[in-house]
């Protein structure tokens, strides 16, 4: 839960500046794995596989920054899917994310999306490979 909403998300997370002793590598990237919007959004998680009323696809530019979203119910929830992109690397991105919300009732707006996206915390830490300790 995060506020009034149900999240359940996936980051995929590519750390173009990891040092090894092999040096850095500059060929691997991120990838959305979603080739068939919106129609991939239906098979995301549980909730999704449950959702009902496919409605308003909002796609996204397949850029940095670009953000892609479908509404549909689960029950009486009001749920949103959506992917959004990170920054460009290669041919791919430093970071995709996947999340589902839903709230009772109302539908989501996107500023309840940038807020949930704004309270997500990435809580991976390696200690090989990773510069500096975590704060």
């Amino acid at each position: 839960m995060i506020g009034r909403f149900a999240v359940e998300t996936d980051v995929l997370v590519f750390d173009p500046y990891k040092l090894t002793a092999v040096g850095t590598n500059g060929k691997c990237t991120v990838w959305s794995g979603y080739e068939h919007l919106p129609n991939d959004f239906k098979d995301m998680n549980q909730v999704a596989r449950r959702g009902v009323g496919w409605h308003n696809f909002v796609p996204g530019n397949g850029q940095s920054g670009g953000q892609s979203t479908i509404e549909f119910a689960d029950g009486r929830s009001s749920c949103l899917a959506l992917e959004r992109l990170g920054p460009r690397w290669q041919a791919g991105f430093v970071w995709v994310t996947h999340a589902r919300l839903c709230q009772a009732g109302t539908p989501i707006s996107q500023a309840d999306i940038d807020a949930v996206a704004g309270a997500l915390q990435i809580h991976v830490y390696d200690p090989v490979g990773n510069l500096t300790a975590p704060r």
